[in-house]
């Protein structure tokens, strides 16, 4: 257990509780804001925060036997190694442990025991809630940019589960993740905890959720589509010194077309941008093997 006692600094906040923005289950809503502001607030109902609870749970309970064999690090896939992946800083990898699910995978998936347990089947729940609430709010984005081009994103998208346990900590780091964007389309965040921050005209909010709700930011792939209409959100994770590890639900939402075109029409490499991106975050290549 951390025993740092260092104070929380004070940030603004981005809530749905605030009178001064209004947010609400509306999926225009959020596409506008989207656009707008690069970050979008929905409300989703409470299945993704019990599917976040039940993983984080079952993660806890995983033997390391189970983890290493199902562990698929060239399509980051499975069980990442902790301590591989970092914001484009290699000094400062990310102090959390994470599991990826990607439909794409499911019959590779289904020679292991391991797809059977219920971190498993939980996540694919998880994806289908994910990818339904993606396919609409992509839907609406793309009529708000006037884009006719199709958008196919489930097979190249998954489903990450992030935990920030005591033992990963650094004394001396203040974030658990430090400052990046994401090099996706589109990232759809459920934390259980705050600690998330957003960087919003310069200046570090805290976001604070409601249990049934969940945050969606812009990723540089996003920016690339739209020909610069919607910046990149970067953001962080702050460590607080919670009593119980943090954990966050995330749906990483790419669309990997060898060539596809721009809102203004100009032609996109945008699988060799988003593995530029993904091989900064210490990974490999998207479906490299």
């Amino acid at each position: 257990m951390s025993t740092d006692s260092r104070p929380s600094p004070a940030f603004p906040l981005i809530s749905s509780k605030l009178s001064q923005r209004h947010y609400d289950e509306s999926v225009a809503t959020a596409a506008k804001s989207l656009v707008e502001c690069s970050y979008a607030i929905l409300n989703i109902g409470p299945e993704l925060a019990r599917c976040l609870d039940k993983m984080q749970g079952e993660m806890a309970t995983t033997q390391a036997s189970e983890r290493t064999q199902f562990s698929f690090v060239s399509r980051t896939d499975g069980f990442m190694p902790s301590g591989m992946t970092f914001a484009r800083d290699a000094e400062k990898v990310d102090l959390c442990e994470t599991f990826n699910f990607w439909h794409c995978y499911k019959a590779s998936h289904s020679r292991f025991d391991f797809s059977r347990s219920p971190l498993y089947t939980t996540a694919e729940r998880a994806e289908a809630i994910f990818f339904e609430i993606a396919r609409e709010l992509i839907r609406v984005v793309s009529r708000k940019l006037e884009y006719a081009h199709p958008i196919d994103f489930r097979n190249d998208s998954f489903v990450q589960l992030n935990v920030y346990p005591d033992m990963l900590k650094h004394r001396r780091r203040a974030h658990l993740q430090e400052l990046h964007e994401d090099g996706h389309l589109v990232t759809f965040i459920k934390p259980n905890a705050p600690g998330l921050l957003v960087r919003v005209e310069g200046r570090d909010h805290l976001v604070n959720l409601e249990r049934d709700e969940l945050l969606v930011i812009s990723g540089s792939l996003l920016t690339e589509l739209s020909d610069g209409i919607v910046q990149p959100l970067y953001h962080s994770v702050l460590d607080l010194n919670l009593p119980a590890p943090r954990a966050s639900l995330i749906y990483n939402v790419n669309a990997l077309y060898e060539q596809m075109p721009s809102v203004l029409g100009r032609s996109i490499a945008m699988k060799s941008l988003a593995n530029q991106h993904h091989i900064e975050f210490g990974q490999e290549p998207y479906h490299s093997d």
